[in-house]
């Protein structure tokens, strides 16, 4: 599941409804789906806050073991300048999610962001 919005703050809500109802079709439990509505929106208030993007495109992808989610376009990406913040720093963020990663496509960086489901 794919969706372009512009890069406002009222459309986080959306988004994190989309993670929720995306997420628990895929076998998440509800302590998982928060982490992850939690990370989606501590990432994207960010970008928003800092302007890093016009438009923003969040896509939900099945795993064998869980869920992954691509957020981008992002202008400009640091892991020290975007999880500055001394209540909710890198690894307050880490522990929400199972993995992370920053890629830079041309000019641009896409965040990835992954939670598997433990039996």
């Amino acid at each position: 599941m794919k969706v372009s919005i512009p890069a406002k703050a009222e459309y986080l809500s959306m988004l994190r409804l989309m993670v929720s109802g995306v997420s628990r079709q895929f076998g998440l439990d509800d302590d998982s789906i928060d982490d992850l509505k939690i990370a989606v929106t501590e990432v994207l208030g960010r970008v928003i806050d800092n302007n890093h993007a016009q438009r923003l495109t969040m896509k939900l992808v099945p795993q064998d073991n869980g869920i992954a989610i691509y957020l981008g376009p992002i202008k400009k990406f640091s892991k020290e300048g975007f999880f500055s913040c001394p209540h909710f720093g890198f690894d307050a963020f880490r522990s929400l999610v199972d993995d992370f990663k920053a890629t830079k496509d041309g000019q641009n960086y896409q965040l990835y962001l992954a939670k598997r489901v433990y039996d």
